[in-house]
């Protein structure tokens, strides 16, 4: 699970303070559960499981936080929420940004109205994509890396943006020192074709990071595709059947010990039902034992 700001002042907040339980438990619930945009899709099912809500006790607590959260054809937005994560203003040179922008053009026709000015501003077509390898007025050079990627059944070209100073950061420093910057930028270029090959790159390039063994300059690594020799396959992810959220399926379980059933839960929520089924065996007996007794 992911690490989030938290901004401690809401608690003497004067809207925060006047919710009732239930909005605030649900505001908590949206800051924690959304994804990096600050977008949730609405699941009864799961939220009654978290919050312990019947739906009427849910939409009147929606409404009430209505201010701060939008909740438009069954998605609810939290609109300080990548303000408030320190992410803006957003960039698209930075890689972690990325995500977040294509979240919210995805969502854009529904909640572009709600989205602040500096966002409006980072989702406006910029000029300075018009090149494959940006090229500025200066003496400085290009830091990553866009091509263009054909659209599926006629569709537009989008640009895949290739960020090279992501890979640089995670590079390891040889004997403290990290020497060869534009000779691995060139290779870099030459080596990454698409989304794929840059994911593979990240991936091999933070095992080779950890490893205990000899450094090699970052051109080197990259030289003669040396890389992929790090790459290595992600465990297999499944989703959560109650909480939605995805995990290594080596650490789920199956909802059914006999398997009978396909569902898995994440270790989290098989916990609680199975404190929940203790709980109700253990009234089960108690109940018994009083009409035993009667």
């Amino acid at each position: 699970m992911s690490k989030r700001l938290s901004d401690t002042e809401k608690w003497s907040d004067s809207w925060f303070v006047e919710l009732s339980l239930a909005a605030k438990s649900l505001f908590l619930f949206l800051c924690d559960m959304c994804d990096i945009a600050g977008f949730y899709e609405r699941s009864d099912k799961i939220m009654k499981f978290y919050l312990s809500f019947n739906k009427n006790t849910l939409n009147k607590a929606t409404a009430e936080i209505s201010k701060s959260v939008i909740f438009k054809n069954g998605v609810y937005f939290v609109k300080n929420f990548i303000a408030h994560q320190k992410n803006l203003p957003l960039n698209l040179n930075n890689h972690c940004h990325i995500g977040i922008i294509q979240r919210l053009k995805k969502r854009s026709k529904d909640f572009y109205d709600f989205y602040d000015d500096e966002i409006k501003i980072s989702l406006a077509p910029s000029k300075g994509l018009g090149s494959p390898y940006g090229k500025g007025k200066g003496k400085g050079t290009s830091k990553g890396k866009s091509v263009e990627v054909k659209g599926g059944m006629g569709g537009e070209k989008e640009k895949a943006y290739f960020d090279f100073e992501a890979f640089w950061q995670i590079y390891p420093k040889r004997n403290g020192l990290k020497v060869g910057k534009q000779a691995a930028l060139e290779e870099f270029k030459r080596q990454i074709k698409s989304q794929e090959d840059y994911d593979k790159l990240l991936n091999a390039t933070q095992h080779y990071a950890t490893g205990n063994h000899f450094i090699r300059d970052a051109v080197r690594f990259l030289k003669q595709a040396y890389w992929k020799d790090w790459y290595v396959e992600p465990p297999e992810k499944c989703k959560c059947y109650l909480c939605g959220i995805e995990y290594p399926k080596k650490e789920m379980k199956y909802a059914s010990p006999e398997k009978e059933r396909e569902e898995m839960l994440c270790q989290g929520c098989y916990s609680k039902l199975e404190l929940e089924l203790l709980t109700s065996i253990e009234q089960e007996k108690m109940h018994i034992l009083y009409e035993a007794l009667k």
